[in-house]
């Protein structure tokens, strides 16, 4: 059997790390394409940079990043953008599976700890239900992600540099992810920045990406968001969102 080589790459270590070395390697060049009410948008590296540093700041002022936060939906641009938000502000990203029915959501939102969720306006029949539940949980619908984003660019441009300013450690805690149950109930499982930037790494090192990419796999599971996202972030190509 021949040895093949591995690819070199540079070492990344928290997903803040990832955020930061894309807008400068790839700059204005397409990271996200989807369409929005029949129309094609393309996002830059260095726009998704802007309006991370923009939703997280929002969250911040706030005061959602002292908390988990749970995100619940199906693939879209804005999950992308509030995995990104949460995590690079030292925040405990919760996805949860958008198949679940309620009470089994109601279960996990308990479990995590979860004081707030973003949530896709395709499932707010399921949020209504969860309300009822769990009424002290904050609930930001995706469909307003654009407005919090944009007041979040405003604050940045007036100095705001509160989320600028915090250091992620590769042992700090990114996210709980709860396997599929098919030994028992759903266990969660903490992530932290090291080891989704371990697995990207070693992803990388094995798979040489030269185009784009389209996005299928469910990003609650840490295989669909690392090798269909971050990987393809770190090589540089252009990730094209399937919603369906």
């Amino acid at each position: 059997m021949r040895n093949y080589p591995f690819y070199k790459h540079e070492q990344i270590s928290t997903i803040q790390e990832i955020l930061n070395y894309c807008a400068e390697q790839y700059n204005t060049n397409e990271a996200f394409a989807y369409q929005h009410k029949k129309q094609d948008i393309s996002i830059s590296y260095v726009e998704f940079k802007y309006a991370v540093n923009a939703l997280g700041s929002l969250f911040i002022k706030e005061g959602y990043l002292n908390n988990h936060i749970a995100l619940y939906g199906e693939n879209s641009y804005e999950w992308i953008l509030t995995h990104f938000a949460v995590t690079c502000g030292k925040g405990v990203i919760v996805p949860i599976d958008k198949e679940l029915d309620a009470d089994s959501i109601a279960e996990l939102l308990v479990d995590s700890e979860s004081k707030v969720m973003v949530y896709s306006d395709t499932y707010a029949d399921v949020i209504e239900c969860l309300q009822a539940k769990l009424s002290a949980i904050t609930y930001i619908n995706m469909k307003d992600i654009p407005s919090l984003t944009e007041k979040g660019k405003k604050m940045i441009d007036n100095g705001y540099t509160d989320y600028l300013d915090i250091v992620i450690d590769r042992d700090d805690l990114a996210s709980i992810v709860y396997t599929s149950g098919t030994t028992g109930k759903s266990k969660g499982v903490m992530l932290t920045h090291g080891n989704f930037c371990s697995c990207m790494y070693g992803a990388c090192c094995n798979v040489l990406l030269t185009g784009p990419s389209l996005l299928v796999l469910p990003l609650h599971h840490t295989f669909g968001l690392v090798a269909s996202v971050f990987a393809v972030m770190f090589y540089g190509q252009p990730i094209y969102i399937n919603r369906s």
